[in-house]
């Protein structure tokens, strides 16, 4: 005898009265706070509960039976599969407002009413839509054939898509081409499982391949070949961590990004694995921020950690007397140096070392730095805090991606003789659930 058949599934009629987190709307459900995904408020639907707990249900969505003057035709066929987009369902000023909002309330909720009254104003993206300079597609082959897209949320399950509307044109426009191309190159079938590209500020579009064995020279020569077809100015071979990138064929060495800082372009080069924010129009909105703080920097000493490859550190040192600037990524503080020297800037000192080491060892050298930024990745910066206050800077930035290391590490700045000035949240990422910030704190 076979199993018995599942139970229906039980559904609820639920009214969405506000947007939360991650693109979901809330509603109630039970005497409880109900969050149902894709939803806009004003929508009724009906949604199914997947998980239940204390003080609020996880549902799905299941219909919406009476959509909310607010929602709109999503650009993309693939939202609501794909894991890349959270927000095409809403107009672009509702979904920033949700977002910020629902980041004022976190760290509200962790650094207390105390910080209440000291969030500016957030800072929108320019474009919703073809912003993003980099893509990373993933590679799977299906049914006889190359796949490329994204995972679906919070699994490893590829989406297949035929057009990304958040990446930048000159992106989109080789996606046909290089689901074309991997249908007839061997590796694609498990040895390559993903593409990156990204479009530097010349218009120059680069390439990495991420390949799990040796490619065979005659793959080489096909690769090659592609890139040259597909307008790719220069393309890498990954085999792991950034540190195997190897150049495929001869090409330019780095791409060039430029911010506008005192009135005039600051170009800079960044080699293959180096760090590049993914938005240009909202890079720029944090490196206005950087400037209009100069009057607590110039003619001193500043510090920048996680530098990258100086898109922080030029525009400080436009005003500063010296910045020493901290990568822990060798590649990205060399190309750091030769940007700074390019400019003919000798007040600008490189060095290539963890975040928390660089500022031990610069307080041991008896550096006091006026100020300090720091924009650290996801994992934030908590073993570099402690030693960062003990240098005692007057004043500290930190530009953040991530919003609960974020609130961890201000907690550990205020507990070490530090206040907040002021929090902003920025959009550098429209559509999805991930925003920067900035936050300014003065030494007591």
């Amino acid at each position: 005898m076979g199993d018995p058949p599942a139970p229906p599934e039980r559904t609820h009629r639920i009214r969405i009265f506000a947007a939360a987190d991650r693109g979901m709307g809330m509603g109630h459900l039970g005497g409880k706070v109900a969050f149902v995904p894709l939803t806009a408020p004003g929508d009724t639907v009906l949604a199914a509960a997947v998980r239940d707990k204390r003080r609020h249900v996880v549902c799905r969505l299941v219909e919406v039976i009476e959509p909310s003057p607010l929602r709109r035709e999503p650009p993309c066929p693939a939202f609501g599969r794909c894991g890349g987009c959270h927000w095409q369902h809403l107009p672009y000023p509702e979904q920033w407002r949700a977002k910020a909002e629902s980041f004022r309330k976190f760290v509200r909720s962790r650094l207390g009413d105390g910080v209440e009254g000291r969030f500016r104003d957030p800072l929108p993206s320019p474009r919703e839509f073809g912003y993003r300079n980099r893509v990373g597609w993933k590679v799977r082959w299906i049914e006889g054939g190359a796949r490329v897209g994204y995972f679906a949320q919070g699994t490893h399950r590829l989406v297949e898509i035929d057009d990304c509307p958040i990446a930048h044109p000159a992106l989109r426009e080789r996606l046909g081409p290089l689901r074309a191309f991997l249908q007839a190159f061997p590796p694609a079938r498990g040895h390559l499982p993903q593409v990156d590209l990204q479009v530097d500020d010349e218009g120059r579009v680069w390439g990495v391949f991420h390949l799990l064995r040796p490619p065979t020279p005659e793959e080489r020569t096909r690769l090659r070949e592609f890139c040259r077809s597909a307008g790719i100015a220069a393309a890498h071979l990954q085999a792991g961590r950034k540190e195997t990138l190897e150049p495929l064929a001869p090409g330019p060495e780095a791409m060039r990004f430029r911010v506008r800082a005192g009135g005039r372009d600051l170009w800079y080069g960044v080699r293959p694995g180096g760090f590049v924010q993914a938005n240009p129009g909202v890079n720029q909105a944090l490196v206005d921020e950087v400037t209009e703080l100069a009057p607590l920097y110039r003619g001193a000493d500043a510090l920048d950690l996680y530098a990258g490859a100086g898109n922080f550190t030029l525009p400080l040192a436009l005003a500063a007397r010296r910045v020493v600037a901290v990568e822990g990524y060798p590649p990205a503080a060399q190309d750091l140096a030769r940007n700074a020297l390019e400019l003919g800037w000798t007040h600008v000192e490189a060095r290539a070392e963890p975040a928390a080491r660089a500022v031990e060892r610069l307080g041991r050298e008896g550096f006091r730095p006026r100020f300090a930024l720091l924009d650290p990745p996801r994992e934030g910066a908590a073993d570099a805090a402690a030693p960062l206050a003990d240098l005692g800077p007057d004043h500290i930035l930190y530009v953040s991606c991530s919003p609960p290391t974020l609130v961890r590490d201000l907690g550990l700045l205020l507990g070490r003789g530090y206040r907040v000035e002021w929090i902003r949240a920025a959009d550098m990422f429209p559509q999805t659930a991930h925003l920067e910030s900035l936050a300014l704190l003065r030494r007591l």
